[in-house]
């Protein structure tokens, strides 16, 4: 099992603050630092200042103003290494079109299960870990 790493810092985006405090409650107990907003454009912004400080992004695909796809895209602009979860409640069958298109690491539809959650953050961190060092 993998075990959270102090530098694991999550920057966590849902436009509904219901959903973002409990993924990012899910996310503290499990161990990881989060930066939680409800706002994808002070996600970008926060994202574009400290860009080396994170370690994954999860998102939710629609959100007013920036989408978690041009989140997502703007973020990839800036570090093209960078894990993308994206979450969804339209059904992840669309997520998962739009995740394997854009090649983002996993897409999970609402409501979020934590223990699905957990290992699916895991599993792309150790994927991002696992390609910095056979770099």
């Amino acid at each position: 099992m993998t075990i959270a790493r102090r530098q694991d810092r999550i920057l966590l985006v849902d436009d509904e603050p219901d959903v973002a405090m409990i993924m990012s409650m899910f996310l503290k107990k499990s161990g990881y630092r989060v930066v939680s907003t409800t706002s994808s454009a002070t996600a970008l912004q926060m994202f574009l200042e400290n860009s080396d400080q994170f370690a994954l992004l999860i998102t939710d695909l629609t959100m007013p103003h920036l989408s978690g796809i041009d989140l997502a895209r703007n973020v990839r602009g800036v570090r093209p290494d960078i894990p993308v979860i994206l979450c969804t409640g339209y059904g992840e069958e669309i997520g998962w079109e739009l995740a394997s298109r854009l090649k983002l690491s996993a897409c999970l539809g609402k409501p979020v299960d934590r223990e699905r959650f957990i290992m699916t953050v895991r599993g792309a961190l150790s994927q991002t870990g696992e390609n910095r060092q056979s770099t």
